[in-house]
């Protein structure tokens, strides 16, 4: 039985690393697991969640303010932007913003830094999935500067999502308005998650290296936008057995789970492809090219000074290490 298992195993590698299609999926997923892809996507949905309140505050308060002598038409954005789960928070957080100048700009920064965490989950991703070393990450002030234009980013696409929302509705025209709609909610979101990596990423040229992966995004993303509400109420439904109360936190939870998690492939095979990080080896013994650059990429990470030169090798026979030498003896 070993001897036939390893046999099967042989063809298997053979077949999959001469065959595209599948050597290219079993890089993305062998690297998603390399990187603790499920570990990243419960970052960015627990950050997501904390930040999503904030995010819409300002984009509802500031829609508000422009719109505020076309109440009907700002009701329509608001009732396109918003979930419903969020609405009853949303609105009241709205009506208890203060008035005056100064109080107003200080609630306003607050939100801001508050809706950033998840704008900085991202930046760590990001470079993680690239491999960039910590000594070529951002410093604190750029860091900070790309932050927040991210988070302008966002506020604009949301905004655009929003009136591409509200003009379909007012278009009312059937399956045509509904595909017009789909295809320009794509394009938005696919040009926020370019945007996006591009400001995040410590490395040049990161936007060129992303438009699989936005591509991807933007179509689940999408996706999320156009049935969300629906999937919300499903998911809501079928946990307030067992949840009462905190159903809607834990239907919006799954539901931002399930999101991140196609984000974080997404940029995985963005990642995969502009590294040639494939084929991979089912075999450890038997490494390929693609196998000793994934290593060499993840190793570099830890480079934290100049002084710093982390290396790895990957071996067909490897050495049995001195403890094990001892353990033996």
């Amino acid at each position: 039985m070993p001897a036939l298992i390893t046999r099967l195993t042989a063809d298997a590698n053979r077949w999959q690393q001469r065959t595209p299609p599948l050597g290219f999926g079993y890089a993305v997923i062998k690297k998603y697991g390399e990187d603790s892809g499920a570990r990243l996507a419960a970052l960015l949905t627990y950050y997501g969640f904390l930040s999503s309140i904030p995010i819409l505050l300002i984009v509802v308060w500031a829609v508000s303010q422009i719109l505020r002598d076309d109440p009907t038409l700002r009701d329509e954005f608001i009732a396109a932007v918003i979930p419903d789960s969020l609405n009853d928070a949303i609105t009241s957080a709205l009506a208890a913003m203060p008035s005056s100048p100064l109080p107003l700009v200080i609630g306003i920064i607050g939100l801001l830094f508050t809706g950033n965490g998840i704008v900085f989950t991202g930046y760590e991703i990001i470079n993680q999935i690239q491999g960039v070393p910590h000594r070529d990450r951002l410093g604190f002030l750029p860091r900070y500067l790309r932050a927040f234009t991210t988070l302008l980013v966002l506020f604009v696409g949301i905004a655009a999502l929003g009136g591409i929302a509200v003009g379909i509705t007012r278009l009312d025209a059937g399956f045509l308005g509904l595909g017009l709609g789909l295809i320009a909610s794509w394009g938005v979101l696919t040009a926020v998650l370019l945007a996006c990596v591009a400001l995040l990423s410590s490395t040049s040229g990161g936007w060129r290296a992303a438009w699989p992966g936005a591509i991807i995004g933007g179509a689940i993303l999408t996706i999320l936008v156009t049935l969300g509400g629906y999937l919300l109420s499903m998911l809501v439904s079928r946990s307030g057995a067992v949840y009462g109360p905190f159903a809607a936190v834990v239907g919006l939870f799954s539901l931002l789970y399930f999101v991140s998690q196609g984000l974080v492939f997404s940029a995985e095979i963005a990642v995969v492809r502009r590294k040639r990080l494939w084929p991979r080896s089912l075999v450890p013994a038997e490494p390929t090219p693609a196998d000793q650059a994934s290593l060499a990429l993840r190793t570099r990470i830890e480079e934290r000074t100049e002084a710093d030169q982390v290396a790895a090798t990957v071996t067909s026979d490897p050495q049995p290490s001195p403890e094990s030498d001892r353990e033996a003896g």
